[in-house]
C-alpha cells in the first residue's frame, strides 16, 4: 500500500471538517484563556498548510549542476549518435568535450539507459553504449 502525501492527508481532513461548517469541534488554551475551535478554523488552518505544500513543490528549478549535467549528456548523445558502432566509456573520455571521469560519464549514461536514449550492450565483459 502507497503512504499519502502531506498534501492528500490534508485533502482527506479538510473534506471530514469542510462538512461540519462552523460547529465547535474543541477549546485550546491560549495564555491561561480557553478559545473555542471550529471547524471553519480547522479548514483555515489546513488551506494553509496545503499553500505552503504548493509552494514548495512549484519553485523547484534544475540546480547548476543538473543543468551541466544535462549539456553533457546532450555532448554524449552526439557523440554515440555520430559513431558507427558502439562505445565504451573510455571510448566516450578519448572524444574532445567529454574528458569527464570515468564515474562520471557512467552515472550520466545510466540515466540515459534509463530514460531510453540509451542503449547498454555488453559483448565479451566489455559494456558498449549506442543511440537506441
Amino acid at each position: 500500500m502507497e503512504k499519502l502525501t502531506q498534501k492528500q492527508m490534508f485533502e482527506v481532513m479538510k473534506g471530514h471538517f469542510a462538512d461540519l461548517g462552523n460547529q465547535v469541534i474543541g477549546f485550546a488554551t491560549v495564555k491561561d484563556s480557553n478559545i473555542e475551535v471550529t471547524a471553519e478554523n480547522v479548514v483555515d488552518f489546513i488551506n494553509g498548510r496545503i499553500e505552503v505544500l504548493s509552494n514548495k513543490t512549484s519553485r523547484k528549478a534544475p540546480t547548476k549542476t543538473q543543468v551541466e549535467n544535462e549539456n553533457i549528456k546532450a555532448l554524449i548523445v552526439d557523440a554515440l549518435s555520430k559513431a558507427d558502432k558502439p562505445m565504451s566509456i573510455n571510448d566516450l573520455m578519448a572524444i574532445e568535450g567529454l574528458g569527464f571521469s570515468n564515474q562520471k560519464l557512467s552515472a550520466l549514461l545510466t540515466q540515459l539507459v534509463d530514460n531510453k536514449v540509451v542503449v547498454r550492450v555488453i559483448d565479451k565483459k566489455k559494456v558498449f553504449f549506442s543511440i537506441a
